[in-house]
């Protein structure tokens, strides 16, 4: 998608949480790399992670549980507004991931950004399931 959008003034990727749907794990600095841009991964709730689930789910786990692992662990952090997130990165280290989100967090703990995807993804979901 920011190949395809060809903006020069994008200079962070901000993500809702490095795993989509429980198993797809996404490479930080896979995405870093190719896009050349910083990344923040961000999360809301403490969590002891994803490997036993990993590892009863699938016939044979190492590959995915290693790139799970690969993920580093969380960097728990405090926004100005009061509200704790938890964060992964790659391409920025944890003092200008937290300056980022708190730049971009008006009020609670989700920043504008993210929390305006989740908007237009669930108005984009209604439209093609045919909902008002």
């Amino acid at each position: 998608m920011y190949r395809r959008l060809k903006r020069e003034d994008v200079n962070l990727i901000m993500l809702a949480g490095c795993v989509i749907s429980r198993y797809n794990i996404i490479d930080l600095d896979e995405v870093a790399s190719k896009s050349g841009l910083p990344v923040v991964c961000l999360t809301y709730n403490e969590s002891k992670g994803i490997e036993d689930a990993i590892s009863r789910h699938f016939d044979h786990p190492e590959e995915r549980l290693e790139k799970y692992r690969r993920l580093g662990t969380r960097s728990s952090v405090l926004l100005r507004t009061g509200h704790r997130v938890y964060l992964r990165n790659a391409g920025i280290d944890d003092s200008d991931a937290r300056g980022a989100l708190d730049a971009f967090t008006l009020q609670g703990g989700v920043p504008e950004p993210v929390r305006l995807a989740k908007l237009l993804a669930r108005c984009a979901s209604s439209r093609v399931l045919g909902r008002p």
